[in-house]
């Protein structure tokens, strides 16, 4: 049975290659945190110096978790990490002053935010490529399933024209 119950990103999901630890902890199991069912005490510590750079205290008027339990859980998702060489995110438990790991997996979405500054200029390349140097050239990207779930044939004779011969890159434009 767990006393205290953390999640831990050995990489910052949302801020990847920052050198953040992201710490989350609570009291009980740690189903009740990744199911949303309460709101952690979150922790952020420097990857290099190991100083506890945030601290957001939501389990009451003290943190669930000691600074020295946030550091030993830290030193445990590095010591997975460096096992798999790759940024993992762990779940851990505390009970009888003890931390233990449960399970442990790569953090899913990093190859993806990493590549996300690259593929944008190539984009952005590729678009100026095709506007052929005009600078009022409008893009735009719509999904019809938002504006129209259902369509019906009579949806198409009213609004047919509209979506024809760019009509959605005219109203990007006007606007």
């Amino acid at each position: 049975p767990s006393e205290r119950s953390g999640i831990l990103f050995t990489e910052d999901p949302n801020r990847p290659d920052e050198g953040r630890i992201i710490v989350e902890a609570s009291i009980g199991l740690g189903e009740a945190i990744v199911r949303g069912q309460v709101e952690p005490d979150t922790f952020c510590v420097d990857r290099k110096t190991m100083a506890i750079l945030e601290r957001r205290v939501n389990t009451g008027k003290e943190a669930c978790v000691s600074d020295a339990q946030v550091l030993d859980l830290a030193k445990l998702g590095l010591g997975v990490e460096a096992y798999y060489k790759t940024p993992v995110d762990i779940e851990g438990r505390i009970a009888e002053g003890k931390v233990t790991l449960l399970q442990s997996r790569p953090v899913r979405g990093l190859d993806i935010l990493r590549a996300v500054p690259k593929v944008r200029d190539e984009e952005i390349r590729r678009l100026e490529k095709l506007a052929h140097g005009r600078p009022r050239a409008a893009w735009a990207v719509h999904n019809l399933s938002e504006t129209l779930p259902a369509p019906m044939p009579l949806t198409w004779d009213i609004v047919g024209r509209g979506f024809m011969g760019n009509g959605f890159l005219q109203l990007y434009r006007d606007l």
